[in-house]
């Protein structure tokens, strides 16, 4: 094979040399490469299953290193590894036309996705990239999310079937940054812990299209906050939201009170039986002090003391609107007027009585 490859390489009229049936695993990539060579109208290369291997691959990225006509290259159930990704590698330094690229099951690891992440960091051009059932961990993936932070054509980035547990939300960050038209997204039951909700968040930070991201079954229940807080924040037909027994806590609140500070849709908001403590409490305050919108907020079932019942009174007695949470229900806690010298408590657990309080203060 290698005298066929040297001498067929300076060729320029042979365009297809049919090399099927032959024993030698170079015969794919011989013949594959003769034809990137001389056909300058064939842009999709089928190399699924040919068997070839690393040191094989040689001959194939020689032929690609400078070709403009082909942009979707198959080369998925073959045995390529380290030695043939680093080939390619070098070759997507260089290329300016691959647009789609198929490396699913090449047993390629860690180390071989670190040069590929590497050739990646700079490549304009590259925007459906598999990379399906390759032995990749969370270095691996990690080597991607790193090198790819900054990349805005990349649209699909395929990581199924690898082991790493970041291989999910590295895969699907890359995708929320740069699908312009992707508005859903279901990543349920997909053992996302909260690093990799954390992950996915930050990737989502100027995101404005995305209304709805599903992050049920999760590890973390912060995963599953972080698919609500994207609906506060993008879906302007959302007005109630129903929370009850998720199990959320501060750190949860936190994020979703972030969302609800600006937000102008929401009027309704459950969170009954969640582990909510005095400093969730404080985060869902400094939210009301500035919402003018929530209407409805139901905090039944939770550990709040005195100095989370002070946060309320004070965000509601400098809250401007004059019927803003005329629904508080406050079921199990007792509800706190404040003075300017002291903290009251009230007989009546009734919001609107509460709201008219503060109204005879003023």
């Amino acid at each position: 094979m290698q005298y066929l490859h040297d001498t067929f390489k300076e060729n320029k009229t042979l365009i297809k040399l049919n090399l099927e049936e032959n024993p030698g695993s170079y015969c794919a990539t011989v013949s594959a490469a003769i034809q990137i060579y001389n056909d300058k109208t064939i842009t999709k290369m089928d190399l699924h299953g040919k068997s070839i291997g690393g040191i094989t691959m040689k001959f194939l990225t020689d032929a690609l290193i400078n070709n403009e006509t082909i942009i979707d290259l198959d080369l998925s159930w073959n045995k390529i590894g380290i030695i043939g990704t680093k080939y390619l590698s070098d070759v997507l330094q260089t290329n300016q036309t691959l647009i789609k690229l198929d490396l699913s099951q090449n047993k390629i690891g860690d180390i071989g996705i670190k040069d590929l992440a590497g050739a990646l960091k700079d490549n304009k051009v590259l925007t459906i990239l598999e990379l399906a059932y390759n032995k990749i961990r969370n270095n691996g993936a990690q080597y991607l999310n790193d090198a790819l932070k900054e990349n805005k054509t990349l649209i699909k980035l395929n990581l199924e079937g690898n082991p790493g547990s970041c291989c999910t939300t590295v895969s699907a960050a890359i995708q929320i940054r740069n699908d312009k038209a992707l508005v859903t997204l279901d990543l349920s039951s997909n053992a996302i812990g909260d690093i990799g909700a954390q992950q996915l968040f930050n990737s989502l930070e100027t995101n404005k299209t995305m209304r709805k991201l599903r992050l049920t079954g999760n590890r973390s229940k912060y995963c599953e906050a972080v698919g609500t807080a994207i609906g506060i924040r993008n879906d302007k037909t959302l007005t109630s939201i129903d929370l009850l027994w998720k199990e959320y806590g501060d750190n949860e609140i936190k994020l979703l009170a972030n969302e609800l500070y600006n937000n102008k849709t929401i009027t309704e908001l459950n969170l009954q039986e969640n582990n909510i403590s005095d400093i969730g409490i404080r985060y869902l305050a400094d939210m009301l002090r500035n919402n003018e919108t929530l209407t409805t907020l139901s905090l039944q079932s939770h550990q709040i003391g005195d100095i989370g019942a002070q946060h309320f009174a004070v965000a509601l007695q400098n809250n401007k609107v004059t019927n803003f949470l005329s629904h508080l229900i406050l079921t199990n806690l007792d509800c706190y007027t404040l003075d300017t010298q002291r903290i009251e408590p009230l007989q009546q657990q009734s919001i609107d009585q509460t709201t008219r309080s503060f109204e005879d203060e003023r």
